[in-house]
């Protein structure tokens, strides 16, 4: 999922592009985990961190939910 994030920061790839990309054989599924992961969806993601635009404020918020995830599972 890290590469995803950095495909939703910095590229203008849509996130079909970016799922396919990422090895998801359905964007359906990777939106889906990808909200599991970090409680929003690829779009919504891509807006705050184009918003925020601070790479630091993404991998904080990327690691903070890394954590959270790993009480899932």
């Amino acid at each position: 999922m890290g590469i995803a994030l950095n495909y939703l920061t910095f590229s203008n790839y849509s996130v079909f592009q970016i799922s396919h990309r990422c090895g998801f054989g359905s964007n359906a599924y990777f939106c889906d985990a990808f909200k599991r992961k970090y409680g929003m969806t690829p779009s919504q993601f891509r807006t705050q961190s184009r918003q925020a635009n601070d790479p630091n404020a993404i991998a904080t918020m990327a690691s903070q939910n890394d954590e959270s995830i790993k009480k899932v599972f």
